[in-house]
This record gives structure tokens, sequence and C-alpha cells, in this order.
């Protein structure tokens, strides 16, 4: 029974249409959604400031997870006109403070890309999503190690790794030198790539 440590963005979110204000972030969100379906126990780890402890708390408490804040130096919040639009962030990306990384070792680990600060993870699996709108950093580049790891990520951030446009030549690259069990470069309207060391799996 493996216990999962979900490391990552918890934020703060706005929406005009439809109308929504909410703590969630990735993290936050990954962690309602995976923890009913794990069987051991599951933790949150993120940079929480003071003005979202209790927002974050209380989304920790009913989806059944345990929360580790990392106490952060200010909030970060995305403000939508709709879901779809590019989010006004605040403060902006080029003015946060960054903090220093946060350590994380467990059995399975799902990190997310953050902008405030950096997770460095040692993990038996580990499941990693950049986030990244400006330029996604390899999984290893920070020193994170994995025994397995699985690598989800979008056309932009494979091609920001890889330096190739071609989603299948980029997960390839990314199977060969990252050591990856399995990349899957989500597409848009075309679906998802799934190509494992073996080659193509599906689409």
């Amino acid at each position: 029974m493996a216990d999962l440590t979900i490391v990552g963005g918890v934020y703060i979110e706005r929406c005009i249409q439809p109308l929504w204000d909410a703590v969630y972030g990735s993290a936050g969100r990954a962690a309602e959604a995976v923890a009913p379906l794990v069987l051991g126990k599951t933790t949150l780890v993120s940079y929480i400031a003071d003005e979202i402890r209790p927002a974050a708390e209380f989304l920790a408490s009913m989806a059944g997870v345990t929360l580790e804040p990392i106490r952060a130096k200010h909030a970060v919040s995305f403000d939508y006109l709709h879901p779809l639009s590019t989010p006004i962030i605040r403060p902006a990306p080029d003015r946060m403070i960054v903090h220093d990384p946060i350590q994380v070792s467990g059995d399975v680990v799902l990190r997310y890309g953050m902008l405030e600060g950096d997770a460095i993870i040692e993990a038996h699996t580990a499941v990693y999503d950049p986030q990244s709108a400006f330029g996604a950093k390899r999984f290893g580049t920070n020193g994170s190690r994995a025994d397995r790891l699985a690598i989800v990520l979008n056309r932009y951030e494979a091609a920001s790794m890889t330096g190739t446009d071609e989603p299948r030549a980029a997960a390839e690259r990314l199977i060969r030198e990252d050591n990856a069990a399995v990349i899957v470069v989500k597409m848009g309207s075309h679906g998802a790539l799934v190509v494992t060391p073996e080659g193509e799996v599906g689409r």
C-alpha cells in the first residue's frame, strides 16, 4: 500500500464567466481528484502564504489529505475572463519572490512545476508535470531523482525541453535522455501522444 505525496502550486483562482473564486492550483486540484483513489496516505506539500492558509487547510480537509505547508512570502493568484482565456498572474512572474526549493522524498511523488519556487524530489515512482509557460525544465535539472519516471506535458513544454517541435521526436528524446518509463504529450483537440521505450502506445 503506497503513500502518495503531491508537491506543487496551490493558488488563488478567480474567473468572471463562470463566476469562480477559490484556492486550488494544480496541486490542489490533483489532491482533490486522486485522494479517493489512493489506498495509503496522501500528503499535499506546497508554498502557502498566511493569507490563504485557512482556505488551503479547508481544501485539504475536504479532500481527505494531509497538508504540509511551506510558509510563503506572498500568495499567487490567477484571474481569468473565462476558463480558456490567458490569465492575469499576480504578482507578475518576473516580480515574484523565489523561495528556497522544497525537498520531498517518498514512494510515489506527483510533482508539478511552480512559479514561486521548485521541488527537489527523491522517489521510487515519480510523475512530473512541468506546468510552465515560461520555459519548462527537465525533471533532473534541479537534482530530482526517481527509479521510475513518467512525464506529462504539453507540446510547448516538450519543445522547450528538447528543442524539437515534433511531439514524437521530443518524447523519444526525453525517454532516452531522462530515462523515463512513459511520456504523455498533451495536444489539445488532437488528443494525447503516449510513448514508452517500446514505442508509441496510443493517441
